[in-house]
């Protein structure tokens, strides 16, 4: 049974990622957003999906993608997390150009009072105050 569930929810993902926007949808949109959306729709393209077949949790769902890393750099960004960069260049560049220069695994992590926290989820929410370093 876990198997057969395993490959619906991979099917689903990928009509979802893979099927063409629907044209009432398409057309209400304005040039640059559309190309914005042919953007995603070709990285999304680009998805390999490994479900696992035991829930061994999330380190082991990465261990499981070293067969199709193949011993090549990976970046991982993870969906629940909030990337803010304080230049021009965006995060996932600044870890790649590290990456590069010292030809070493680079980890990115920063620490959050509690109050810094609730500042930015304020801001978040509630919208009316423009973002700002702090």
């Amino acid at each position: 049974m876990e198997i057969f569930y395993n490959s619906i929810i991979q099917e689903v993902y990928k009509k979802f990622l893979h099927a063409p926007f629907p044209e009432e949808h398409t057309r209400k949109l304005s040039l640059k957003i559309l190309e914005y959306e042919k953007k995603i729709s070709y990285i999304s393209k680009l998805i390999t999906f490994c479900i696992q077949k035991e829930k061994k949790g999330f380190g082991y769902a990465i261990f499981q993608s070293r067969e199709f890393c193949k011993n090549e750099p990976v970046l991982l960004l993870l969906g629940d997390t909030i990337y803010r960069s304080y230049t021009n260049k965006t995060c996932s560049v600044q870890l790649i150009e590290a990456y590069e220069l010292l030809d070493m695994p680079i980890v990115s992590c920063i620490r959050y009072t509690l109050n810094k926290l609730l500042i930015m989820v304020f801001y978040l929410v509630y919208g009316k105050i423009k973002m700002k370093q702090f």
